[in-house]
């Protein structure tokens, strides 16, 4: 458990057999005063041989949306600018569509959506990540 503003470490043990590049990912549970929601982070690693210790750079778009499950308010925080938000049901249906004007927070009401599967997708102009909630 870690408190706010500090550093978490993750720990590789055994002894690579093949050179190469690879994806780690790593789920996690943040708990904060807006609530709690899960956090997928992406860090690579590139084995080349060689022996040190080295700084895993953490992927370049992370997004958290909390809570989930979501009752009215659904608070994303990203680590990118977000241009545009676009809400779907489990059908495919658009329910919001939303300039988010490059922030890279925001809050969105989800009181007036019926409980089931949405899916988040956040637009940096570039690049689309999606993430799943459910309103309740």
């Amino acid at each position: 458990v870690l408190s706010a503003g500090k550093n978490g470490c993750i720990f590789i043990s055994g002894t690579p057999t093949t050179k190469g590049s690879y994806t780690i990912s790593v789920n996690t549970t943040l708990n904060t005063a807006l609530g709690s929601g899960t956090l997928a982070l992406e860090y690579y690693l590139i084995i080349d041989g060689t022996v040190g210790v080295f700084q895993l750079p953490q992927a370049v778009n992370v997004m958290l949306i909390s809570p989930n499950p979501v009752k009215a308010e659904l608070n994303i925080n990203t680590n990118f600018h977000i241009a545009k938000i676009t809400i779907t049901d489990a059908l495919g249906k658009i329910v919001l569509s939303r300039d988010i004007n490059y922030a890279n927070q925001t809050n969105l009401d989800m009181s007036y959506l019926e409980s089931g599967i949405y899916f988040l997708q956040a637009n940096d102009g570039s690049k689309l990540i999606t993430k799943k909630f459910i309103k309740e």
